[in-house]
């Protein structure tokens, strides 16, 4: 763990009206990109490794392409795709740079779920994590 804290980055992220959370619920990194989920506002919002605001996935609705509640969602940059899962057992594919909608599967095979619950999973372990380390950031700056 102390090589972690040793390897440290901060990152300012940009603040502008459009760029606002409330909350992470997520957070997954691509080689170029830094995703942050918020369950309160229902979107997914995209930063770079410098910090700057480069979009927003908030699609939240009953049409075509829009969820209804996002409960997770993933990465894959080889077929350039984010996926969320909404609620009611249903996945939207987008292009992980547009958010062009691809694909609606209405129903997730256990194996899906059983991947989506493991993404969970360790985002909560990550969250904790990240918890932890500030917990010890703010001991070493009580201690100077």
């Amino acid at each position: 763990m102390y090589d972690l804290l040793q390897n440290k980055r901060y990152i300012t992220l940009e603040t502008t009206d459009e760029s606002l959370f409330s909350d992470i619920t997520q957070f997954l990194c691509s080689s170029k990109e830094l995703f942050i989920f918020d369950i309160q506002t229902q979107s997914i919002y995209v930063f770079d490794y410098d910090g700057k605001f480069l979009r927003k996935l908030n699609k939240k609705g009953q049409g075509p392409g829009e969820y209804a509640l996002i409960t997770a969602f993933t990465l894959n940059e080889n077929t350039n795709r984010l996926s969320v899962v909404s609620i009611g057992n249903s996945v939207l594919s987008y292009d992980i740079n547009s958010f062009e909608f691809i694909e609606e599967q209405s129903e997730i095979s256990k194996i899906n779920k059983e991947c989506f619950e493991i993404i969970k999973f360790q985002t909560n372990s990550l969250n904790k994590l990240a918890q932890d380390i500030l917990a010890l950031g703010e001991i070493d700056l009580k201690k100077t």
